[in-house]
């Protein structure tokens, strides 16, 4: 499911509506499809932040009260997800030496990890066979990577600042042989 049609018409609602609260009402809608399409993008932090945005977004309490239970209830879940997929206690990982090194904020996350397989799915059903191999790739990149930090202690990305030293001397003896 593609949530750019959504945006596109609430986009094109709020620019042509000429009562001020249909506007506000639009450019919300907008807005949080414009989340939930980056969520499926991958893009977490633009998701995050442009749900942070809504917030801005004149009479959006008032847009929010209208909604019935249930449709409430489905943007709170979805709301929710966007903000654990952010990864609010993500490290900042450092790749190399000096200060051109290379940052990465990427820690791998159970939510994460779930939400690029339905992702995947979602590719696939859609006939984008490439996107569907990259999210496989990505995917199985990720769980190793989750594995070896929750479970074995090794920092995938730093391996000197590793937990469990011994995990480490033995995947090194075994990268060796």
């Amino acid at each position: 499911m593609s949530f750019v049609p959504a945006r596109e018409n609430a986009l094109r609602i709020s620019m042509l509506s000429l009562i001020e609260r249909q506007r506000s009402a639009a450019k919300f809608i907008s807005k949080m499809f414009s989340a939930f399409s980056y969520k499926d993008l991958l893009c977490y932090r633009t998701a995050y932040s442009t749900k942070n945005e809504i917030k801005n977004v004149p009479l959006c309490a008032d847009v929010l009260k209208s909604l019935d239970e249930t449709q409430r209830k489905i943007f709170d879940e979805r709301f929710a997800m966007i903000e654990k997929l952010n990864g609010g206690a993500r490290s900042e990982i450092k790749y190399g030496k000096g200060k051109d090194s290379k940052k990465s904020t990427r820690a791998e996350t159970p939510e994460n990890l779930t939400d690029l397989y339905f992702n995947m799915q979602r590719c696939f059903k859609r006939g984008a066979y490439a996107d569907t191999l990259a999210r496989f790739r990505r995917l199985c990149e990720g769980s190793v990577y989750y594995r070896l930090e929750h479970v074995y202690g090794i920092n995938p990305a730093d391996l000197n600042h590793s937990k469990k030293r011994g995990n480490l001397e033995m995947l090194q003896k075994f990268a060796r042989i």
